[in-house]
């Protein structure tokens, strides 16, 4: 296992910490465009991600992408 740095650490919490990973859990459920809401910030959430500085250090703490350990952990 490879030795990961405090700043690593920090960095991969940003991820955590996301405005826009928080942002998907805000829309209205009951709204009318709630699937066209969805669909969209599931797409500005990948991209996002995709665009993140600390991509890197986020895949060397949990060994995925952001977007994908956030896909899987929200539909399970």
């Amino acid at each position: 296992m490879a030795f990961i740095s405090e700043k690593t650490n920090k960095n991969a919490q940003k991820c955590q910490d996301c405005a826009f990973k928080q942002l998907k859990g805000k829309i209205d459920k009951n709204s009318v465009l709630h699937e066209e809401a969805e669909i969209a910030v599931d797409g500005l959430l990948r991209l996002s991600c995709n665009l993140c500085p600390n991509k890197e250090a986020f895949v060397k703490v949990y060994g995925v992408p952001p977007y994908e350990y956030f896909v899987k952990a929200g539909k399970s």
